[in-house]
């Protein structure tokens, strides 16, 4: 029954293309917290995981500066996805410009643009059948990406205590405390660019799962997040804006701020 659900919502995403020709799918496996990568053809998709479906729908934009050209800036091309998950079907829409934003989160999937070709040439044009999206799918990742602070409300958010907070080598070191003993406990690192400001911020957002584990051993590690992604983007953004300041959350209570130089 579920193999049949599944082939239902590949239908219905199918549908939504208005009779194009879809190729046949291609299937990966992911396992829990990996990274694979798979490239898609326009009007092709990919099945992850026997549950999530992705269909390269079209290229909207792609203003990128041709090769042979002077331009005041890189550009940007779009990639719209059709992603289902279950019954959830959703657009996503990924930038080839980082900071227009290149990722989308749907269920424990994260799903990054991770490059589009062909790039263009002066003076010649793309055929839209020629497009070949790269695509980065991970499961269950530690490090999440949000562009609204209301997709919090999908995470778990059990108790725990955060220590000390210590920055060294593009990393935040993060002690951690909670009670269980019982059951693996899993902590994720959810970021929220706020709209720019005159101090640029970044919200960390650290967030724990106990998997319902009831027991009274008080436990202590240290978690560990890498800064690099948060420079790549503010650096995307403004090449001098020499660092950010990070505000650390426990869960969605504010902790601490540290300012990140780089």
């Amino acid at each position: 029954m579920k193999r049949l659900l599944s082939f239902g919502i590949i239908i219905i995403l199918i549908s939504c293309m208005d009779g194009a020709d879809i190729i046949a799918p291609v299937e990966y496996n992911v396992s829990k917290s990996d990274t694979v990568s798979i490239e898609l053809g326009m009007k092709n998709y990919a099945y992850i995981n026997n549950e999530l479906k992705i269909l390269f729908e079209d290229v909207p934009e792609d203003s990128r500066c041709p090769l042979g050209v002077m331009c005041v800036w890189a550009g940007n091309a779009v990639v719209r996805l059709k992603v289902a998950l279950g019954s959830d079907i959703k657009t996503a829409e990924l930038n080839t410009f980082q900071s227009f934003g290149d990722s989308y989160y749907i269920g424990d999937y994260l799903i990054r643009l991770k490059s589009l070709s062909p790039y263009p040439v002066f003076p010649e044009s793309i055929d839209k059948k020629d497009y070949v999206a790269e695509l980065e799918i991970t499961y269950n990742p530690f490090l999440v990406r949000i562009e609204n602070e209301s997709d919090l409300e999908r995470f778990k958010k059990d108790p725990f205590v955060i220590n000390k907070i210590d920055l060294s080598n593009d990393k935040l070191f993060i002690r951690v405390s909670y009670s269980g003993g019982c059951s693996a406990h899993e902590f994720r690192a959810v970021w929220y660019y706020p709209p720019y400001s005159s101090r640029p911020d970044a919200n960390l957002y650290l967030l724990h799962d106990s998997h319902g584990d009831m027991c009274e051993a008080y436990l202590s590690e240290t978690i560990v997040v890498d800064l690099k992604p948060v420079k790549q983007y503010f650096n995307n953004m403004n090449p001098t804006i020499g660092g950010v300041y990070i505000q650390i959350h426990q869960n969605l209570e504010l902790n601490d701020t540290v300012q990140y130089h780089f």
